[in-house]
């Protein structure tokens, strides 16, 4: 185990809490993208109720290790915890663009499509809490 009062023990620990931001900001993405087209096939009667509780269920343990990871953040000293989730953000957002862009190249297109989906465009929503009362 390292320690966080070793320099590189801290550096080591902000690694790994900035990929788990990531992580988190990842799927949090995922979660507000696929959650208002299954809450319209709910309200349909497309699919069972049962998928949106799995999705809620999912929402909320997202929302739980966010608040784990500001919390180890916050530990490792004062101005770890507002940099971890906004440094999250900045390197999934470049993620997604690469990836974006890498498959406009590939399919030989031009830029008709936007290349950063329109919830990166304000990645500090992403650091407030998810709840499952919250639609998006």
């Amino acid at each position: 185990m390292f320690s966080p009062e070793d320099p590189n023990g801290m550096k080591i620990l902000m690694a790994g809490l900035i990929k788990r931001a990531v992580i988190d900001v990842q799927r949090a993405f995922q979660i507000r993208e696929e959650k208002p087209p299954l809450q319209q096939l709910v309200n349909k009667g497309t699919v069972g109720e049962d998928l949106l509780d799995k999705l809620v269920h999912a929402e909320q343990e997202l929302d739980a290790e966010i608040n784990e990871v500001r919390t180890r953040a916050l530990a490792s000293g004062e101005r770890s915890e507002s940099s971890v989730l906004p440094s999250g953000a900045s390197l999934s957002e470049r993620q997604i663009f690469c990836e974006r862009s890498e498959h406009h190249i590939k399919a030989g297109r031009t830029r008709a499509t936007p290349l950063i989906p329109s919830s990166l465009s304000h990645p500090a929503s992403l650091f407030r809490p998810l709840t499952h009362a919250r639609t998006f």
